[in-house]
């Protein structure tokens, strides 16, 4: 039992780390390239719900720069600043994380605010998320 524990909080730990370096990896991306694609958050969810692999091509693994309102600020699992961005479909958001280097500018946006997002898109999966992200 103790070795399953052990193995356990190995993996978990190495989870973070890995994704750690991969968001990274994003945020040079969206801090050293241009925008490919700007959208609002609404038509970018409407996008995706139409078609997701035909959203996936427009979209993933490309710098965009998103606008919507906010529907709600949190934390993630490594202490990273995540921005939900409110669309029409009830329980698909955009989600928007950012590095910890942003807290302090996250942290002065608030619930009903109109932000515009720069990151990279990862897909769908279950929200559509973005990773990397820079205010603007």
């Amino acid at each position: 039992m103790r070795q399953l524990l052990t193995l356990t909080i190995a993996l978990c730990l190495l989870f973070l780390h890995c994704g750690c370096a991969a968001e990274e990896k994003l945020l040079e991306r969206s801090k050293s390239e241009d925008i490919a694609v700007t959208v609002k958050a609404a038509t970018l969810v409407e996008d995706y719900k139409a078609n997701e692999v035909k959203a996936d091509e427009k979209y993933k693994d490309k710098v965009i720069a998103v606008t919507g309102k906010v529907e709600a600020i949190k934390k993630g699992l490594g202490g990273q600043p995540i921005v939900l961005l409110s669309a029409p479909k009830r329980f698909v958001k955009v989600r928007c994380m950012f590095g910890k280097e942003y807290a302090p500018q996250v942290a002065k946006i608030s619930k009903g605010n109109v932000i515009t997002v720069k990151g990279v898109c990862k897909g769908k999966l279950g929200s559509v998320n973005l990773g990397g992200c820079i205010p603007q």
